[in-house]
């Protein structure tokens, strides 16, 4: 039986916190087409996304000023995505206080995000991927068409903080606001 390989946070660990900050300092491109991995930068995802206000972003562009978290969810207006989605609007103050913004994503239309938006009164965007490149690139597409419940936590800059994919509605806003609120 072949050993057993250590966990790359395990190296880390043993090459002490010097390792640490320089992994932070230069965060690593993904190559292009495939998933994006902690510490990877969204800019080598190549994406044209759609508010619900019909505006065109890229995550780049969303990353630019501030860090933002992204939650993804199968269909708005549905049980356990209203759950979500208000989970993190209850607590969007504390994200928002650390300089992150709030996005929600999906396959779902521009106009049905703003109708669910206004009837839940969400204060943050919704982004509709209608191609899934954003979805694949973050592990959170499955065939034929559907979202996997999920949220992505990424700096200011574009830096992939934390993928977090096959999660509760309640586990994605407890779990968010936790991940933000122990940043410095």
């Amino acid at each position: 039986m072949a050993p057993k390989r250590k966990s790359t946070d395990a190296k880390a660990a043993e090459a002490g916190d010097h390792a640490i900050e320089e992994k932070a300092a230069a965060p690593k491109k993904a190559k292009a087409g495939s998933k994006l991995s902690v510490g990877d930068n969204v800019s080598s995802v190549s994406v044209t996304l759609l508010t619900n206000d019909e505006k065109e972003v890229t995550l780049s562009e969303l990353t630019k000023d501030k860090g933002i978290v992204i939650f993804t969810y199968p269909r708005a207006a549905t049980p356990g995505c209203t759950k979500q989605a208000c989970g993190f609007r209850d607590n969007y103050s504390k994200i928002t206080d650390k300089n992150f913004e709030v996005f929600g994503m999906s396959f779902d239309k521009p106009k049905s995000q703003t109708n669910w938006k206004i009837k839940q009164n969400l204060p943050y965007s919704l982004l509709t991927d209608a191609d899934g490149v954003a979805l694949k690139a973050f592990g959170a597409f499955k065939l034929p068409k559907n979202v996997i419940r999920s949220h992505f936590i990424i700096a200011k800059g574009g830096e992939v903080l934390e993928i977090r994919n096959q999660i509760s509605p309640a586990d994605s806003f407890n779990e968010a606001v936790k991940f933000v609120t122990t940043l410095n």
